[in-house]
């Protein structure tokens, strides 16, 4: 069967940036993900951008396969960009948030830190990405529509506390970004942000803890 058949109907998207004109390879099963062919296109790219997706599919698909090793090859010995964004953005941390149904509110993790959502945080056996170790990742901050009625704001403090919980130590890190942001990171570890400050809605947040113990009441 030619490349191009194996491509129909597929819903997950991996985008690869080679020297010729951009290459579309979609894999939405664990058989394609361990297929030589797209194995091939990807470990010979010079960029990769990997698409959102359905929320908690790209671990279902991809962990453990070929898939996982070659774009952990480009990020750690070829050393190519690899970018994403959403989800395709959020698994190239070493923690994520992938609900596999309605995703989290503010309110219910910040009032609740234990929300049943809350067993969708993965740490991550999964792509590695030396700098962005002990971080998690959430988009779409600003967002406010008929299926989110509220802003990301107050979930991604939640989730840090969370995983402050959960591991027992203070280095957690996050990123938030807005949509009309991109943060790109260079080989030295320092990152940039494109869109910030512009318009209502480009903005970055970089977290950390303070390093004490919350106050007890």
């Amino acid at each position: 069967m030619e490349l191009a058949d194996k491509l129909i109907g597929f819903v997950i998207t991996i985008e690869i940036s080679l020297v010729q004109p951009l290459n579309f390879l979609s894999i939405d099963s664990r058989e394609a993900a361990n297929d030589p062919e797209f194995i091939k296109y990807i470990r010979d790219a010079d960029a990769l951008f990997i698409a959102r997706g359905a929320q908690n599919t790209y671990e279902d698909y991809w962990e453990g396969t070929a898939v996982e090793d070659t774009i952990d090859f480009l990020i750690n010995q070829r050393k190519v960009p690899v970018a994403g964004t959403s989800t395709g953005m959020a698994i190239l941390v070493d923690y994520y948030y992938l609900p596999s149904h309605q995703g989290l509110q503010s309110s219910e993790i910040l009032n609740d830190p234990f929300h049943h959502k809350t067993k969708d945080i993965y740490r991550s056996d999964f792509i590695k990405v030396p700098f962005l170790k002990n971080f998690i990742i959430d988009t779409h901050l600003a967002r406010i529509n008929r299926n989110y009625p509220e802003s990301r704001y107050g979930r991604i403090l939640g989730l840090m506390a969370r995983l402050v919980h959960d591991t027992n130590r203070f280095s957690v890190f996050a990123i938030g970004l807005e949509e009309g942001t991109f943060v790109a990171i260079g080989e030295k570890g320092i990152a940039k942000v494109f869109g910030n400050g512009e318009a209502k809605g480009q903005d970055a947040y970089f977290l950390q803890i303070n390093g004490v113990q919350p106050e007890q009441i």
